[in-house]
């Protein structure tokens, strides 16, 4: 998205829109393309977050599972699956040269095809 020259402002004081127009938008030379995502989070902020609550990496991990490995996730009861992941996430240790998802699987595959 480039720059921009028109748009609408709603006045705080009036509650009414009225157009802004910008007729010399900043030339496209002086706008530098960054690829997405243009945003960047701190290492520290991440980490925090990942210590504190991992149920988004539990959920995200069920649903790729359930559609990368559908013979795993529906072998198992939905509440017993649920705990498996739930332990192997907390388990699971960053410094491996092995992925989250795939250390899921080898632990799942192991259970199921043993």
């Amino acid at each position: 998205m480039g720059p921009t020259q028109c748009w609408l402002s709603l006045s705080s004081s009036q509650q009414e829109l009225t157009q802004v127009d910008n007729p010399t938008p900043t030339a496209t030379a002086d706008f530098q393309e960054r690829a997405f995502p243009w945003w960047t989070v701190p290492e520290a902020v991440l980490a925090a977050f990942g210590e504190k609550d991992k149920s988004t990496l539990i959920t995200n991990s069920l649903k790729w599972i359930k559609e990368q490995h559908a013979d795993l996730y529906f072998y198992f009861p939905e509440p017993v699956l649920n705990a498996k992941v739930t332990r192997l996430v907390n388990r699971y240790n960053e410094q491996t040269p092995v992925t989250l998802n795939q250390y899921l699987h080898q632990a799942l595959h192991q259970e199921v095809y043993r």
